[in-house]
């Protein structure tokens, strides 16, 4: 991913009385979620991260940990499981007692959530983080048992706002584009907070309105904010205009990911969706071909770039052929 599209995270959060937070999550999701909660007074909860990886490295639930909150943590990888064991070792025995490790995959089932829970006799739950690389809508969409009060979710932010995509089958690495899970969590009866990057986050009407907009309440949210903001989170071309001027290599990976969700579109049988999202693709990747022709800077593999664009638009009548 082209550095610049981090320029602006992890974000920098502070507490009430000024104490920064230390960042343990990728973009600095879950201390904004916590420091949120502390300065309404939630200074106590229970917290589930399913995708937990490393105490280490893009920790969500760590800052909840270190301070006393029960937490749930999923994570397939034996190593990261034992990183996670290795680090609570270190902690209070009072903190360690409050968190499970769970050594297992969920199942890439509708209702693969759903039974977890129930085998962790979960019945309520204040902070669910939700990122397995592909079935998040899915299985979110048939949580019913439960509803954690706030929901921070991936979703793929490589899609215009004008696309919804779900795919029809759940798959690894194939996640729903942003508008449709902000659609469907909608339907569920959430509420939008804010969004970094590929991640969402979502509350419950009671929360918001009972507690945080009573300490918090110029705080933006909703259905206007989620329109007026969504572009800043998505991906769109940034990796194909950082990387191209700077590397051209790395440019021609970044058409690849573009591909990549051409190829969703049709193979989902979403024709429309795929013929607006190769125009608006088209249209920036002449724009920046044409930027590298009458640039005065030099751009030695030039050529390489107009065959990456015209192998896209060739892709792309290849791909018509199927679209019935």
């Amino acid at each position: 991913m082209a550095e610049s599209y981090f320029r602006n995270y992890p974000i920098r959060t502070f507490l009430r009385d000024g104490t920064e937070l230390p960042i343990y999550s990728q973009l600095g999701q879950a201390e904004w979620i916590y420091s949120l909660l502390a300065s309404c007074g939630i200074t106590i909860g229970s917290v589930f991260e399913a995708g937990a990886h490393s105490p280490n490295l893009n920790s969500n639930s760590r800052i909840f940990i270190e301070n006393g909150w029960e937490a749930y943590l999923i994570e397939s990888d034996q190593s990261h499981a034992h990183s996670w064991s290795e680090y609570l070792s270190t902690i209070s025995l009072g903190k360690r007692d409050k968190v499970s490790i769970i050594n297992r995959e969920i199942p890439y089932e509708s209702n693969g959530l759903e039974s977890l829970f129930l085998s962790l006799s979960i019945k309520s739950l204040d902070v669910l983080f939700f990122d397995i690389d592909g079935g998040e809508y899915q299985l979110l969409e048939s949580l019913n048992a439960t509803q954690p009060n706030i929901v921070c979710v991936e979703a793929d932010n490589g899609y215009p706002l004008n696309i919804s995509y779900v795919p029809n089958h759940i798959r690894h690495l194939d996640q729903c584009s942003h508008r449709a899970m902000y659609e469907m969590m909608i339907r569920k009866g959430y509420i939008y907070l804010t969004g970094l990057a590929q991640d969402l986050i979502f509350v419950t009407p009671d929360l918001l309105h009972e507690t945080i907009l009573k300490y918090r309440p110029d705080l933006p949210y909703g259905e206007d904010f989620f329109f007026q903001t969504a572009h800043r989170n998505f991906e769109n071309y940034f990796r194909i205009w950082d990387n191209w001027p700077q590397n051209i290599a790395a440019g021609v990976v970044t058409v690849e990911y573009f591909s990549t969700r051409l190829r969703r579109l049709v193979n989902n049988n979403q024709h429309s969706e795929a013929s607006i999202f190769h125009q608006e693709c088209l249209r920036v990747l002449d724009c920046l071909f044409l930027f590298m022709r009458i640039s005065d800077r030099h751009f030695p593999l030039v050529d390489i770039a107009a065959e990456e664009i015209l192998a896209f638009k060739d892709e792309f009548k290849h791909l018509s052929r199927h679209m019935v």
